[in-house]
């Protein structure tokens, strides 16, 4: 199984520019980012600086106007801070554009977005916002659960693997397809997820931990489950 010890190794032999260390599975559902995001805001950006402190990593620090707030509290205007690492965004930063932000931390500079996940220029992420508006009328969510050889996204996936998620309002099942990708429906609550059967563990980079999954109304959550390494 790959360990997020071998990720910063293989970034450290990569262009960091053209590689992200993504959490697993991809590609990120809107309704699990939306679910664990502490603020989802629509906010223009005002002013950007570029930030070198000494021993420490550089990057920018972006000066935001919030425009509408989706989710959580947040100031009408505010700092996001991204680091020039592998973690950054995936889109370009203009001044005076708008945004759709997913912010799951704030640190001492500002707040921070997964450079993997859903945020982005807000002309393009209107789909996103149809589907973050569809949210507030569901009734329970879904468990996205992924099962390869190892965690990544490219890696041999497990067909016909039976999922299975025990939680406060009962006990359901799913059985993953040909992209090793199985979607349990349930109600709210908390939920244990299993892969019967199989030699399984959840992957270190797995988004959320299958022995305590919490689903909201409208809510989703992604697990990657992999082989358990076997010894020789």
């Amino acid at each position: 199984m790959k360990t997020v010890t071998g990720l910063i190794v293989l970034c450290a032999a990569m262009s960091c520019a053209a590689f992200s260390v993504c959490r697993e599975p991809q590609p990120r559902l809107v309704c699990a980012e939306y679910s664990d995001s502490t603020v989802v805001v629509e906010a223009k950006l005002v002013r950007s600086e570029y930030i070198a402190p000494p021993n420490d990593i550089d990057g920018h620090l972006y000066e935001m106007h919030s425009e509408k707030v989706l989710r959580g509290n947040i100031d009408s205007s505010f700092q996001v801070w991204e680091e020039n690492s592998s973690g950054r965004a995936t889109f370009d930063w203009k001044t005076g554009n708008s945004y759709l932000l997913f912010f799951y931390t704030k640190n001492d500079r500002g707040w921070v977005l997964d450079g993997c996940g859903n945020s982005g220029p807000l002309e393009q992420k209107q789909s996103a916002l149809r589907e973050i508006e569809a949210l507030q009328q569901r009734h329970g969510g879904m468990i996205q659960v992924a099962v390869g050889a190892d965690g990544w996204s490219w890696s041999p996936a497990i067909s016909g693997a039976e999922v299975n998620a025990r939680g406060t309002n009962g006990a359901f099942s799913g059985t993953t397809n040909d992209k090793g990708v199985a979607e349990i429906h349930v109600p709210p609550g908390q939920y244990s997820v299993t892969v019967q059967n199989r030699r399984m563990q959840p992957y270190d980079l797995s988004f959320d931990d299958p022995q305590k999954v919490v689903i909201e109304n409208g809510g989703c959550a992604q697990i990657q489950f992999v082989q358990v390494a076997t010894t020789h």
